[in-house]
């Protein structure tokens, strides 16, 4: 469920054009799951969503 809504937010974000002129500048509002993981499972199953939302996320946004 943390890997599809970090997906989300990662594809949303991806739309939104960047603020600054600067190439790959994001605002990183997916890795607000991540953290979330971190802090409430194991350091292992956040590492497979974060690997989850990093596969899928350049599948979609390709």
């Amino acid at each position: 469920m943390l890997a599809a809504l970090a997906l989300i937010i990662f594809i949303v974000e991806s739309r939104i054009p960047t603020l600054a002129p600067i190439p790959g500048m994001k605002l990183g509002l997916a890795n607000i799951i991540t953290v979330y993981a971190v802090y409430r499972f194991k350091p292992s199953e956040a590492a497979m969503i974060l690997a989850v939302r990093l596969v899928l996320g350049s599948v979609f946004c390709r």
